[in-house]
C-alpha cells in the first residue's frame, strides 16, 4: 500500500523541527552573547535592623522591622541573627504554633513565599529564617521589612543585635551580593514617654467625627492625621484595611490617637498574637520607640494607639504611617471611621497643632463567582490536562488597578469557582501560569447574571509580563526536555500542562509570539460565569449539564 500522506506527514516534521532550531539557536545568541558581551554585576541587597541604635528600659517592649533594601530577583532566603538571651527576650508573634516564631514583614504578603523555618531560639540568642517561592513566576524586587522582632528587656546592659549569616539566592539557585549591619540594643530605666496624657473617652458606636485641633506650639500649618485610603469596599467574612497617616508632620515626636468604630458590622484583626488583647498594626512615623498603648476594644468598637520617640533620634518630619488597622467585615452596612481624639507632641513635648480627616468602609453582599475558559493545546474536554492553577483579578470599571485578586483551580472543563466576591460590576480577568490575560469587561456580580464565556487562554507568556517576547522563550529553552522531576522542570514552560516540556510547547509559544494581552473576549458561549449573592451554604448545586434558564 502507499503511504500518500508520507510526503505531507514529512513536511509537517521538518516544519516542527524548524521551529525547534530556530527557537534554541535565539536563545543560544541571547544567552551566551549576553555573557561574552557582559553585564554588570547586580547591586548588593543591605539588610538592617531599623534603627541600629535601640533604647529601652527593663520590662519595656519595641517591635524592631529587619529591613532589606535594593533587592533584585530575590528568590529564597536564608537568615540568622543573635542577640544577648541575658538582656533581651523576643516575643513569640504566633502563640498557636509549637516554639517561638518572629513577625513576618511586608516582603511576606505575596501568597506565593513559603515559609519552611521561623525559629527563636531563647537559650541561644537566636532567630532563625529560611524562606523560599515555590512554583511561581515571579520573585521579590525592591525594598521592604523580612521580619517584625518583639524586644522585651529583661536586664540593663548593652547587647548586640548582629545577622550572623544570610543567604539570597534568585530562582535559578544562584546566589545573589548582600551585605548586612549590626545593631546596639540598650537596656536601661524605662524611658518617660514625652507624650501628654490623655483624658479618657466614653466610646460611642457613632461618634461624632468633629475633633478639636490642639493648640498650636508655634508657627506653621497644622498637621493632618487621616485615613488612607478613606473609603473602603469590602464582601461579608472578608478583610480590608486602612492606614493611620500623618501628613506634613513637622519636629513631630510622639502621637496618641483615639478612633471609634461600628462593632456590629466591622471587627479588628489582631496584629500581634503574642500580646495580650487586641492591637492594631504599628507604623513607623513616629518611629515607635516607646508604644504607650495599643488596644482595640472589639466590643465597644474603639481603637487607642499612643507612640513615641525617644532620644537621640531627631524629630519626625514630612508624611508616614502611624499604624495599620485591619478590619473583618461581620455584617452588611456601612461604619464610620472616625477619629474621636488626636494628639501630637513635638520633642520638648509641647502640643502641636492637629486636625482629621475621617474614612468609611461599607460592607456589601458577598457571592460566589463561577467562570469558564477553554486552552490551546490540549485534548478535548472533560480531561486532566485541563485542571490547573488560575489567576483571578477583579477591576472597577475604567479603573485597571486590582481591586481584588483570587486564586482559583480549574477543573477537568475548565471551569472554576472563586468565593466571597462583592455584588459589584467589575472587569474580570484571568490567567492561568503560563498566559496572557484574559479580561471580560462590565460584568454585573448578582444573582441570576447571565453566563460570560471568558474565552480561550493565548498560551506563551511563562513570565507573567503579559506579552509573549524572547525573555519567555529563554524559560522555554532553559526547561526543554525536562519532565516533572527533572532539575531543570519549570512548570511555567509547561504550556499544554502535560507534564513535559517538548515541541508541542515550542509550536505554541511560535504561534503566539509578539501578542501581548489584555485579550478582550466579547462572546457569550453555552457555559460561563454565575455570581450568587448570599453566604456558600445558601447557593444552589449547579450541574454543567443544566442550561441557564434552569437556574432561576
Amino acid at each position: 500500500m502507499v503511504d500518500n500522506m508520507g510526503p505531507e506527514r514529512d513536511s509537517r516534521d521538518v516544519r516542527r523541527r524548524q521551529w525547534l532550531v530556530i527557537g534554541i539557536a535565539v536563545v543560544c545568541m541571547l544567552v551566551y552573547g549576553g555573557l561574552a558581551l557582559g553585564d554588570d554585576p547586580p547591586t548588593a541587597a543591605y539588610i538592617c535592623p531599623d534603627p541600629q541604635f535601640i533604647e529601652l528600659g527593663m520590662g519595656d517592649t519595641v517591635v524592631v522591622p529587619i529591613m532589606v533594601t535594593h533587592a533584585q530577583d530575590l528568590y529564597s532566603i536564608q537568615l540568622e541573627l543573635w542577640y544577648d538571651s541575658h538582656l533581651l527576650e523576643i516575643g513569640d508573634s504566633d502563640p498557636t504554633l509549637p516554639g517561638k516564631q518572629a513577625g513576618l514583614g511586608s516582603v511576606f504578603t505575596d501568597v506565593s513565599w513559603t515559609v519552611t523555618t521561623n525559629v527563636i531560639d531563647q537559650v541561644n540568642g537566636s532567630i532563625v529564617l529560611v524562606a523560599s517561592r515555590i512554583n511561581t513566576d515571579n520573585w521579590f524586587d525592591g525594598d521592604g521589612s523580612l521580619l517584625l522582632v518583639t524586644l522585651h528587656g529583661i536586664a540593663t546592659g548593652s547587647s548586640p543585635f548582629t545577622v550572623t549569616e544570610v543567604i539570597f539566592s534568585d530562582r535559578y539557585g544562584v546566589s545573589l551580593p548582600v551585605e548586612a549591619c549590626e545593631a546596639l540594643v540598650i537596656v536601661g530605666d524605662a524611658p518617660t514617654p514625652t507624650i501628654s496624657p490623655t483624658p479618657t473617652h466614653t466610646p460611642t458606636v457613632t461618634p461624632s467625627p468633629t475633633v478639636t485641633a490642639t493648640p498650636p506650639s508655634g508657627p506653621g500649618l497644622p498637621i493632618t492625621v487621616c485615613l488612607q485610603p478613606d473609603y473602603r469596599a469590602v464582601a461579608v467574612g472578608m478583610t480590608t484595611t486602612m492606614d493611620i497617616e500623618s501628613q506634613g508632620a513637622s519636629n513631630l515626636y510622639g502621637a496618641e490617637v483615639h478612633i471609634s468604630y461600628d462593632p456590629t458590622i466591622l471587627t479588628v484583626e489582631d496584629a500581634d498574637a503574642g500580646t495580650l488583647g487586641t492591637q492594631i498594626g504599628v507604623g513607623t512615623f513616629p518611629f515607635p520607640d516607646y508604644v504607650a498603648s495599643n488596644a482595640v476594644d472589639t466590643l465597644a468598637g474603639t481603637i487607642v494607639l499612643a507612640t513615641n520617640q525617644v532620644e537621640p533620634r531627631p524629630p519626625a518630619a514630612g508624611s508616614g504611617v502611624m499604624g495599620t488597622i485591619t478590619f473583618r467585615a461581620l455584617s452588611l452596612g456601612t461604619s464610620p471611621v472616625t477619629f474621636t481624639s488626636v494628639d501630637l507632641s513635638d520633642s520638648d513635648a509641647l502640643p502641636l497643632a492637629a486636625t482629621s480627616a475621617d474614612g468609611t468602609v461599607e460592607v456589601l453582599g458577598g457571592g460566589i463567582l463561577i467562570g469558564q475558559v477553554s486552552f490551546q493545546g490540549r485534548p478535548a474536554p472533560p480531561h486532566l490536562h485541563w485542571v490547573c492553577p488560575l489567576s483571578v483579578t477583579l477591576s472597577y470599571p475604567g479603573n485597571p488597578a486590582p481591586a481584588l485578586v483570587f486564586p482559583a483551580v480549574a477543573d477537568t472543563f475548565g471551569t472554576f469557582t472563586v468565593p466571597l466576591v462583592l455584588t459589584d460590576t467589575f472587569d474580570v480577568r484571568v490567567r492561568d501560569l503560563h498566559s496572557l490575560l484574559n479580561v471580560k469587561r462590565d460584568v454585573p456580580i448578582f444573582w441570576g447574571v447571565p453566563p460570560v464565556d471568558m474565552g480561550e487562554l493565548v498560551e506563551g507568556d511563562c513570565n507573567g509580563d503579559n506579552a509573549v517576547n524572547v525573555s519567555d522563550l529563554v524559560i522555554l529553552a532553559n526547561a526543554y526536555d525536562a519532565g516533572i522531576g527533572d532539575l531543570n522542570w519549570d512548570p511555567r514552560a509547561d504550556l499544554d500542562n502535560d507534564g513535559v516540556i517538548d515541541v508541542s510547547d515550542l509550536v505554541l509559544m511560535a504561534a503566539n509570539y509578539d501578542l501581548t494581552g489584555d485579550h478582550v473576549v466579547t462572546s457569550v458561549g453555552p457555559t460561563g460565569m454565575w455570581a450568587f449573592s448570599g453566604p456558600p451554604d445558601t447557593l444552589p448545586v449547579i450541574s454543567k449539564e443544566r442550561a441557564p434558564s434552569e437556574l432561576s
